[in-house]
């Protein structure tokens, strides 16, 4: 939705109706998937935290 014309984006109404396929996906889904799926991303999230606080000196 934040693309310009130079960069070729689609008609407006097809990332919104892309936005509104995704959230009636989220609210159909079972509270076991819902909470899977946020443990998941919050792992994930502290494993990357974690790597960019504490970076490995890799760099030559």
């Amino acid at each position: 939705m934040t693309l310009t014309r130079e960069e070729r984006r689609p008609p407006r109404w097809l990332p919104v109706l892309g936005l509104l396929g995704c959230i009636v996906l989220a609210v159909s889904l079972p509270v076991t998937s819902i909470l899977t799926g946020a443990e998941v991303l919050l792992l994930g999230a502290i494993v990357w935290a974690g790597r960019h606080r504490f970076p490995t000196s890799d760099a030559n």
